[in-house]
């Protein structure tokens, strides 16, 4: 993860099958990475990665 203008940019993210019964939900994060272009605030403790349309693709949580 690194930034460029203050926008995360993921590059050469890596993936196990070691302990995935099924790897749909990580094939779909990962899916999903690919398309983040930006973020936006989204209440307390949260933020939403968008697309290029400002469409949330993920959000994260912070972890209580």
């Amino acid at each position: 993860l690194s930034l460029h203008d203050a926008l995360p940019i993921f590059s050469q993210v890596g993936a196990t099958m070691m302990l995935c019964h099924d790897m749909t939900t990580e094939q779909s994060v990962l899916d999903a990475l690919g398309h983040v272009k930006g973020y936006k605030a989204a209440g307390e403790g949260r933020v939403d990665l968008t697309d290029n349309s400002g469409k949330t693709v993920l959000s994260l949580q912070k972890a209580k």
